[in-house]
């Protein structure tokens, strides 16, 4: 999918990990690294604030099941398995994006990864504490 956009985003949420949303195409001209979207989260796609750390034409790779047992067939070599596909089927769509906020400047993206990475912080709270009490009002 080459016309696909992929947005690697951090939720203001205790999560250790930042999520990949699929892009809407009516968000594709407006959005950039930084932008405060929302995003649906767990299954009952509860929507949470979250700001883009990265966009992407590329799928992210496949997450591995551990508890999937995957038979090798004898005609296939056991030492050059298949390199799995990636697809967009589980990527859920960013809800909205807001574009009354100015995005997130660069240089506070790298601050709030340093103190992330320095103090072993979730990146989503690091950035959920930078951001202005009025902006996150609005988000809700």
């Amino acid at each position: 999918m080459p016309d696909s956009l992929f947005a690697t985003v951090a939720l203001d949420q205790p999560l250790d990990s930042a999520y990949t949303y699929l892009v809407p195409a009516e968000f594709v001209r407006d959005i950039r690294v930084g932008s405060r979207v929302t995003v649906p989260l767990g299954r009952s796609n509860r929507l949470t604030p979250a700001t883009v750390l990265a966009l992407s034409n590329e799928p992210p790779p496949p997450i591995e099941n551990q508890k999937l047992k995957i038979e090798i067939p004898p005609e296939e070599s056991l030492f050059e398995p298949p390199p799995p596909v990636a697809t967009t089927s589980g990527l859920k769509p960013i809800a909205s994006l807001l574009c009354d906020v100015l995005p997130v400047p660069q240089d506070l993206l790298n601050l709030a990864q340093w103190i992330a990475a320095y103090y072993c912080a979730p990146i989503g709270m690091t950035l959920a504490t930078m951001v202005p009490a009025a902006v996150k009002r609005n988000a809700r």
